[in-house]
Protein backbone atom coordinates (compact mmCIF):
# COMPACT_ATOMS: atom_id res chain seq x y z
CA UNK A 1 0.00 0.00 0.00
CA UNK A 2 0.84 3.57 -0.78
CA UNK A 3 1.46 5.98 2.09
CA UNK A 4 1.24 9.95 2.27
CA UNK A 5 3.09 11.07 5.40
CA UNK A 6 1.72 14.54 6.13
CA UNK A 7 3.99 16.42 8.52
CA UNK A 8 2.82 19.13 11.01
CA UNK A 9 5.07 20.73 13.05
CA UNK A 10 2.91 22.11 16.26
CA UNK A 11 4.64 23.93 19.30
CA UNK A 12 3.77 23.36 22.29
CA UNK A 13 4.91 24.33 26.00
CA UNK A 14 7.00 26.97 26.72
CA UNK A 15 10.73 27.76 27.05
CA UNK A 16 12.45 29.42 30.13
CA UNK A 17 16.24 30.83 31.22
CA UNK A 18 15.48 33.64 28.18
CA UNK A 19 16.48 30.80 25.50
CA UNK A 20 13.69 29.74 22.73
CA UNK A 21 13.26 26.61 20.51
CA UNK A 22 11.62 26.99 17.08
CA UNK A 23 10.41 24.26 14.89
CA UNK A 24 11.27 25.23 11.21
CA UNK A 25 9.64 24.85 7.99
CA UNK A 26 5.96 24.00 9.36
CA UNK A 27 3.98 22.94 8.31
CA UNK A 28 5.69 19.92 6.28
CA UNK A 29 3.88 17.48 4.42
CA UNK A 30 5.45 14.26 3.01
CA UNK A 31 4.55 11.26 0.92
CA UNK A 32 5.80 7.88 2.16
CA UNK A 33 5.43 5.14 0.40
CA UNK A 34 5.86 1.48 1.40
CA UNK A 35 8.63 0.49 -1.72
CA UNK A 36 11.01 2.93 -0.33
CA UNK A 37 12.56 4.14 2.56
CA UNK A 38 11.82 7.59 3.23
CA UNK A 39 14.00 10.48 5.66
CA UNK A 40 12.76 13.64 6.85
CA UNK A 41 15.08 16.36 7.83
CA UNK A 42 13.59 18.27 10.76
CA UNK A 43 15.07 21.14 11.88
CA UNK A 44 15.00 22.98 14.73
CA UNK A 45 16.51 26.70 15.89
CA UNK A 46 17.74 27.64 19.66
CA UNK A 47 18.39 31.64 19.96
CA UNK A 48 19.98 32.20 22.94
CA UNK A 49 18.42 35.35 24.64
CA UNK A 50 20.03 35.30 27.79
CA UNK A 51 22.67 37.47 29.00
CA UNK A 52 25.53 34.51 28.97
CA UNK A 53 26.36 31.62 27.34
CA UNK A 54 24.50 27.99 26.84
CA UNK A 55 26.03 25.04 26.68
CA UNK A 56 24.29 21.37 26.40
CA UNK A 57 22.92 18.74 25.17
CA UNK A 58 19.63 19.14 22.47
CA UNK A 59 18.28 15.79 22.02
CA UNK A 60 15.34 14.46 20.24
CA UNK A 61 13.00 11.62 21.27
CA UNK A 62 10.13 10.09 19.96
CA UNK A 63 6.58 9.70 21.32
CA UNK A 64 4.04 7.09 20.15
CA UNK A 65 1.53 7.40 23.36
CA UNK A 66 0.12 11.14 23.13
CA UNK A 67 -2.25 10.68 21.01
CA UNK A 68 -5.55 8.73 21.08
CA UNK A 69 -5.09 5.11 21.01
CA UNK A 70 -6.78 4.74 17.70
CA UNK A 71 -4.35 6.81 16.20
CA UNK A 72 -1.19 5.65 17.98
CA UNK A 73 0.93 2.71 15.76
CA UNK A 74 1.18 -0.63 17.03
CA UNK A 75 4.42 -1.53 18.24
CA UNK A 76 5.78 -3.31 15.28
CA UNK A 77 5.18 -0.70 12.93
CA UNK A 78 6.40 2.24 15.68
CA UNK A 79 9.81 -0.01 15.41
CA UNK A 80 10.08 0.85 11.79
CA UNK A 81 10.58 4.49 12.81
CA UNK A 82 13.58 5.66 13.98
CA UNK A 83 15.56 9.38 14.51
CA UNK A 84 19.16 9.98 13.73
CA UNK A 85 21.90 12.51 14.56
CA UNK A 86 19.63 12.62 17.85
CA UNK A 87 22.05 14.25 20.34
CA UNK A 88 24.16 17.68 19.36
CA UNK A 89 26.15 19.41 21.67
CA UNK A 90 25.43 23.53 21.55
CA UNK A 91 27.87 25.54 22.95
CA UNK A 92 25.94 29.51 22.44
CA UNK A 93 27.22 32.66 23.30
CA UNK A 94 24.61 35.60 24.13
CA UNK A 95 22.21 36.99 21.16
CA UNK A 96 23.19 34.17 18.77
CA UNK A 97 21.44 31.38 16.96
CA UNK A 98 22.29 27.56 15.83
CA UNK A 99 20.01 25.50 13.89
CA UNK A 100 20.35 21.65 14.61
CA UNK A 101 19.10 18.61 12.57
CA UNK A 102 17.10 15.78 13.31
CA UNK A 103 16.49 13.01 10.55
CA UNK A 104 13.31 10.89 10.58
CA UNK A 105 13.48 7.63 8.85
CA UNK A 106 10.69 5.63 7.25
CA UNK A 107 11.35 2.00 7.04
CA UNK A 108 9.90 1.09 2.94
CA UNK A 109 7.64 -1.47 4.89
CA UNK A 110 5.75 0.76 7.18
CA UNK A 111 2.25 0.42 6.32
CA UNK A 112 -0.75 2.96 7.25
CA UNK A 113 -4.23 2.10 6.88
CA UNK A 114 -5.70 5.01 8.65
CA UNK A 115 -4.62 8.49 10.30
CA UNK A 116 -1.63 7.73 12.83
CA UNK A 117 0.02 10.87 15.05
CA UNK A 118 3.20 10.37 16.56
CA UNK A 119 5.69 13.21 18.34
CA UNK A 120 9.24 14.38 17.68
CA UNK A 121 10.31 15.99 21.26
CA UNK A 122 13.44 18.25 21.28
CA UNK A 123 14.92 19.28 24.89
CA UNK A 124 17.66 20.92 25.78
CA UNK A 125 18.09 21.29 29.65
CA UNK A 126 14.21 21.55 31.02
CA UNK A 127 12.91 23.20 28.30
CA UNK A 128 11.38 21.07 25.41
CA UNK A 129 9.14 21.16 22.65
CA UNK A 130 7.22 19.14 20.49
CA UNK A 131 6.67 18.41 16.53
CA UNK A 132 3.19 16.58 15.78
CA UNK A 133 3.68 13.80 13.04
CA UNK A 134 0.52 12.56 11.17
CA UNK A 135 0.60 9.59 9.03
CA UNK A 136 -2.57 9.29 6.20
CA UNK A 137 -3.34 7.42 3.09
CA UNK A 138 -2.81 8.86 -0.19
CA UNK A 139 -4.18 9.28 -3.33
CA UNK A 140 -1.25 8.61 -6.29
CA UNK A 141 -2.25 8.95 -9.91
CA UNK A 142 -0.14 8.72 -12.95
CA UNK A 143 0.98 11.14 -15.37
CA UNK A 144 2.54 11.95 -19.08
CA UNK A 145 5.49 14.01 -19.02
CA UNK A 146 3.54 17.13 -20.45
CA UNK A 147 1.18 16.51 -17.95
CA UNK A 148 3.57 16.89 -14.87
CA UNK A 149 6.22 20.05 -16.96
CA UNK A 150 3.08 21.73 -17.86
CA UNK A 151 1.25 21.97 -14.63
CA UNK A 152 2.59 24.28 -12.02
CA UNK A 153 0.47 22.63 -9.02
CA UNK A 154 2.09 18.75 -9.97
CA UNK A 155 5.58 20.35 -11.58
CA UNK A 156 8.19 19.27 -7.85
CA UNK A 157 10.26 22.24 -6.94
CA UNK A 158 13.60 19.83 -6.08
CA UNK A 159 13.65 16.13 -7.23
CA UNK A 160 15.59 14.13 -5.21
CA UNK A 161 15.79 11.24 -6.80
CA UNK A 162 14.36 9.26 -9.74
CA UNK A 163 13.34 5.36 -10.24
CA UNK A 164 12.71 3.75 -13.71
CA UNK A 165 11.15 1.36 -14.71
CA UNK A 166 10.49 0.22 -18.82
CA UNK A 167 8.84 3.61 -19.70
CA UNK A 168 7.27 4.38 -16.13
CA UNK A 169 9.87 7.12 -14.17
CA UNK A 170 8.68 7.41 -10.24
CA UNK A 171 10.21 11.21 -9.09
CA UNK A 172 10.86 11.43 -5.76
CA UNK A 173 11.34 15.08 -4.37
CA UNK A 174 9.86 18.41 -2.81
CA UNK A 175 7.14 20.59 -3.22
CA UNK A 176 6.37 23.72 -0.97
CA UNK A 177 8.10 22.45 1.98
CA UNK A 178 6.93 18.62 1.36
CA UNK A 179 8.09 15.47 0.77
CA UNK A 180 6.19 14.15 -2.47
CA UNK A 181 6.25 11.26 -5.84
CA UNK A 182 5.44 11.66 -9.15
CA UNK A 183 4.39 8.57 -11.51
CA UNK A 184 5.38 9.60 -14.87
CA UNK A 185 4.80 7.21 -17.92
CA UNK A 186 7.15 8.19 -20.93
CA UNK A 187 6.06 7.99 -24.85
CA UNK A 188 7.94 6.74 -27.11
CA UNK A 189 11.00 8.52 -27.84
CA UNK A 190 10.25 10.87 -24.66
CA UNK A 191 13.12 11.74 -22.60
CA UNK A 192 12.90 13.59 -19.08
CA UNK A 193 15.50 15.65 -17.79
CA UNK A 194 16.95 16.69 -14.63
CA UNK A 195 19.33 19.11 -13.31
CA UNK A 196 21.46 18.89 -10.14
CA UNK A 197 23.80 20.92 -8.05
CA UNK A 198 26.00 20.07 -5.61
CA UNK A 199 28.91 21.21 -3.32
CA UNK A 200 30.86 19.22 -1.01
CA UNK A 201 30.40 21.23 2.33
CA UNK A 202 30.47 18.87 5.25
CA UNK A 203 33.24 15.76 4.79
CA UNK A 204 30.92 13.68 7.52
CA UNK A 205 27.93 13.41 5.10
CA UNK A 206 30.68 12.03 2.18
CA UNK A 207 29.87 9.43 -0.11
CA UNK A 208 33.05 7.73 -1.14
CA UNK A 209 30.78 6.41 -4.49
CA UNK A 210 29.80 9.40 -5.48
CA UNK A 211 32.93 12.58 -4.38
CA UNK A 212 35.64 9.70 -5.16
CA UNK A 213 36.57 8.34 -8.52
CA UNK A 214 40.64 6.85 -9.41
CA UNK A 215 42.36 8.57 -11.23
CA UNK A 216 45.73 8.89 -13.34
CA UNK A 217 47.83 11.23 -15.11
CA UNK A 218 48.85 10.42 -18.58
CA UNK A 219 50.09 13.06 -20.16
CA UNK A 220 52.21 15.92 -18.37
CA UNK A 221 53.04 18.89 -19.62
CA UNK A 222 55.89 21.09 -17.58
CA UNK A 223 56.37 24.37 -18.74
CA UNK A 224 60.10 25.64 -19.16
CA UNK A 225 62.16 25.99 -15.88
CA UNK A 226 65.44 28.03 -15.29
CA UNK A 227 67.57 27.04 -11.83
CA UNK A 228 71.10 27.47 -10.71
CA UNK A 229 73.47 24.58 -11.02
CA UNK A 230 77.26 25.25 -9.91
CA UNK A 231 76.42 28.95 -10.14
CA UNK A 232 75.52 29.27 -13.06
CA UNK A 233 71.44 29.75 -14.65
CA UNK A 234 70.39 26.49 -16.68
CA UNK A 235 67.21 26.97 -18.27
CA UNK A 236 65.38 23.33 -19.10
CA UNK A 237 62.88 23.91 -22.29
CA UNK A 238 58.90 22.87 -21.66
CA UNK A 239 58.40 18.82 -22.41
CA UNK A 240 55.61 16.70 -22.36
CA UNK A 241 55.56 13.08 -21.01
CA UNK A 242 53.18 10.21 -21.36
CA UNK A 243 52.84 7.44 -19.21
CA UNK A 244 50.51 5.41 -16.42
CA UNK A 245 52.58 6.32 -13.75
CA UNK A 246 50.74 7.54 -11.52
CA UNK A 247 46.94 5.74 -10.07
CA UNK A 248 45.54 7.87 -7.26
CA UNK A 249 41.92 9.31 -5.91
CA UNK A 250 40.50 12.54 -7.69
CA UNK A 251 37.97 14.08 -4.49
CA UNK A 252 34.68 15.94 -6.30
CA UNK A 253 34.32 18.93 -4.24
CA UNK A 254 32.10 20.34 -7.05
CA UNK A 255 29.20 19.32 -9.91
CA UNK A 256 26.80 20.43 -12.48
CA UNK A 257 25.30 17.26 -13.50
CA UNK A 258 22.24 16.34 -15.54
CA UNK A 259 20.92 12.72 -15.64
CA UNK A 260 18.14 11.87 -18.86
CA UNK A 261 16.27 9.34 -18.51
CA UNK A 262 14.86 7.78 -22.04
CA UNK A 263 11.07 5.88 -22.73
CA UNK A 264 13.35 2.73 -23.13
CA UNK A 265 14.56 2.53 -19.35
CA UNK A 266 17.63 3.76 -20.32
CA UNK A 267 19.49 7.00 -18.55
CA UNK A 268 22.73 8.41 -19.00
CA UNK A 269 24.37 10.93 -16.76
CA UNK A 270 26.74 14.24 -17.79
CA UNK A 271 28.80 15.60 -15.13
CA UNK A 272 31.16 18.98 -15.22
CA UNK A 273 32.60 18.74 -11.69
CA UNK A 274 35.52 20.51 -9.87
CA UNK A 275 37.96 18.66 -7.50
CA UNK A 276 41.38 17.84 -5.78
CA UNK A 277 43.54 14.72 -6.82
CA UNK A 278 46.45 13.26 -4.91
CA UNK A 279 48.40 10.31 -6.44
CA UNK A 280 52.20 8.27 -6.40
CA UNK A 281 53.87 9.20 -8.94
CA UNK A 282 57.33 7.75 -10.12
CA UNK A 283 59.91 10.05 -12.00
CA UNK A 284 63.05 8.43 -13.32
CA UNK A 285 65.70 11.34 -12.48
CA UNK A 286 69.75 11.65 -13.86
CA UNK A 287 72.21 13.34 -13.26
CA UNK A 288 71.47 16.54 -15.56
CA UNK A 289 67.36 16.31 -13.90
CA UNK A 290 68.77 16.39 -10.11
CA UNK A 291 71.52 19.62 -10.85
CA UNK A 292 74.45 17.07 -10.55
CA UNK A 293 72.83 15.40 -7.10
CA UNK A 294 73.26 12.04 -9.32
CA UNK A 295 76.45 10.94 -10.92
CA UNK A 296 77.03 10.85 -14.52
CA UNK A 297 75.27 7.81 -16.02
CA UNK A 298 73.30 7.25 -13.08
CA UNK A 299 69.50 7.01 -13.45
CA UNK A 300 66.93 6.22 -10.26
CA UNK A 301 62.90 6.11 -10.10
CA UNK A 302 61.98 7.85 -7.45
CA UNK A 303 58.64 8.93 -5.81
CA UNK A 304 56.66 11.60 -5.37
CA UNK A 305 53.45 12.61 -4.35
CA UNK A 306 51.25 14.41 -7.19
CA UNK A 307 48.49 16.83 -6.17
CA UNK A 308 46.31 19.54 -7.85
CA UNK A 309 43.18 21.06 -8.99
CA UNK A 310 40.95 19.42 -11.49
CA UNK A 311 38.62 19.91 -14.23
CA UNK A 312 36.29 16.84 -15.46
CA UNK A 313 33.69 16.35 -17.93
CA UNK A 314 32.12 13.12 -16.88
CA UNK A 315 30.01 10.53 -19.12
CA UNK A 316 28.28 8.01 -16.74
CA UNK A 317 30.97 6.79 -14.75
CA UNK A 318 33.77 7.65 -17.39
CA UNK A 319 35.66 10.88 -16.93
CA UNK A 320 38.07 12.94 -19.33
CA UNK A 321 40.26 15.35 -16.70
CA UNK A 322 41.67 18.25 -17.24
CA UNK A 323 44.29 19.29 -14.59
CA UNK A 324 45.40 23.63 -14.74
CA UNK A 325 47.13 23.42 -11.92
CA UNK A 326 49.71 20.21 -10.76
CA UNK A 327 52.67 19.65 -8.31
CA UNK A 328 55.38 16.72 -8.04
CA UNK A 329 56.39 16.63 -4.40
CA UNK A 330 59.47 14.54 -3.32
CA UNK A 331 59.83 12.06 -0.86
CA UNK A 332 63.74 11.56 -0.62
CA UNK A 333 66.71 12.95 -0.75
CA UNK A 334 67.29 12.54 -4.30
CA UNK A 335 64.04 14.01 -5.49
CA UNK A 336 64.37 16.87 -3.15
CA UNK A 337 67.31 17.87 -5.84
CA UNK A 338 65.29 17.08 -8.97
CA UNK A 339 64.70 20.51 -11.16
CA UNK A 340 60.98 20.00 -10.97
CA UNK A 341 60.31 19.25 -7.30
CA UNK A 342 57.37 21.25 -6.29
CA UNK A 343 57.08 23.08 -9.61
CA UNK A 344 53.77 23.36 -11.43
CA UNK A 345 52.61 21.01 -14.46
CA UNK A 346 49.52 20.76 -16.26
CA UNK A 347 47.87 18.49 -17.94
CA UNK A 348 45.25 15.54 -18.92
CA UNK A 349 44.10 11.97 -17.05
CA UNK A 350 40.93 9.65 -16.90
CA UNK A 351 39.04 8.69 -14.07
CA UNK A 352 36.72 6.05 -13.35
CA UNK A 353 33.99 6.01 -10.70
CA UNK A 354 34.24 3.48 -8.28
CA UNK A 355 30.59 2.32 -8.91
CA UNK A 356 31.57 0.71 -12.02
CA UNK A 357 33.58 -1.80 -10.53
CA UNK A 358 30.73 -2.07 -8.19
CA UNK A 359 27.97 -2.53 -11.24
CA UNK A 360 30.81 -5.01 -12.33
CA UNK A 361 31.70 -7.26 -9.44
CA UNK A 362 28.24 -7.49 -8.41
CA UNK A 363 26.88 -9.11 -11.64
Amino acid sequence: MRDILLALLVLQGGFSYGQVLTFKNTPITVEKWKEAHLVIPIEVEVDNTTGGTVTGTLSFSLDNTRAPVASQLNVADFAKVVLRSTSPTISLNSGKKITKTVYMVLDRALEVASVKTLFVDATIGTVTQSVQIDLMQPNDLPYTLSDYLDNDELLLDKVHSVQSVNNVLTIYGEKNNSFQKRNVALRSGEVFAVWDRKYLTNFRHLNFLEAFSIFAVPYKVRPKATVEIKSKDTTFPKNATSGLTNLGLNLELARIQLDRYFSNGKKSTHKLSAGIFVAPSVEELDSVSTKAFLKKDVKSKQLFISSGLTISYSYNDISLVFVPFGWDYSTSAIGRNWVYDGRRWWGFGLAVSPKLFSTILNK
